[in-house]
């Protein structure tokens, strides 16, 4: 996650946050990663994310490994992970870069708005703009803002945007001697299969360009009076 997406998350959850008519609301994070990728190595996401909401959201965060600052573990495809949360609701579902690394991305989707509680929010993000990254599967998923809101015909778009990290793949591999000769190894040659190279080789004509990422922010009923204050800024 890039520090732009984090604020533009951290938007959504002070949107929620004031429209919520209850005091102790409940925060489904999906593909979280560990306590210490949340605040050692990218620390905007807690800084801008949860260290503000933490008096007003109770955060659960699932990831598909276990650490320290995970709550719930598991494959996502699996119905034995969403087993564990069979009995909860949730008023806000945070789904950030996670539909890229899926094998079965309908089995997250259907779960994520069986989760979602009636007026829940869900924010949904996903890289449109970023170079193959096997974590451990990427399926090069790549959508626009449309393509991602058309996952979820059901609920009311409330905000959608692309936003830009400000950085891109050609700065990043231009840092790092070794990861350019990497990148550039593999684009020449196959050595890890047609089908990672194929998927490499894909992102060349990006390599000049910034990151994006899809975002999108919905809810599970439609309410035009948090349409128009959301986009007042309200």
């Amino acid at each position: 996650m890039f520090e732009a997406e984090a604020r533009w998350i951290a938007k959504c959850l002070e949107h929620a946050s004031n429209n919520l008519e209850d005091n102790a609301n409940s925060v489904l994070n999906l593909g979280s990663s560990t306590r210490h990728y949340r605040e050692i190595a990218q620390p905007y996401i807690n800084k801008l994310i949860f260290e503000p909401m933490k008096e007003r959201f109770s955060f659960t965060h699932a990831d598909a490994k276990q650490g320290d600052g995970i709550d719930l573990s598991g494959d996502f495809c699996e119905p034995a992970f969403w087993e564990q949360i069979n009995d909860r609701s949730y008023d806000v579902i945070i789904c950030s870069n996670l539909l890229t690394h899926v094998f079965d991305r309908d089995i997250i989707i259907n779960n994520i708005k069986r989760l979602a509680k009636e007026k829940s929010y869900i924010v949904v993000t996903s890289p449109f703009i970023y170079p193959y990254c096997a974590d451990p599967y990427d399926s090069k998923f790549r959508p626009d803002c449309q393509q991602l809101l058309g996952l979820f015909p059901e609920l009311e778009l409330l905000d959608a945007a692309t936003v830009s990290s400000g950085t891109g793949h050609v700065y990043r591999l231009l840092r790092n001697k070794r990861d350019l000769a990497s990148f550039l190894i593999n684009v020449i040659l196959p050595r890890k299969g047609m089908k990672r190279w194929r998927n490499v080789a894909s992102d060349v004509p990006n390599i000049f360009m910034h990151f994006q990422t899809s975002c999108v922010f919905l809810q599970s009923v439609s309410r035009t009076k948090a349409v128009s204050d959301f986009a007042a800024g309200r």
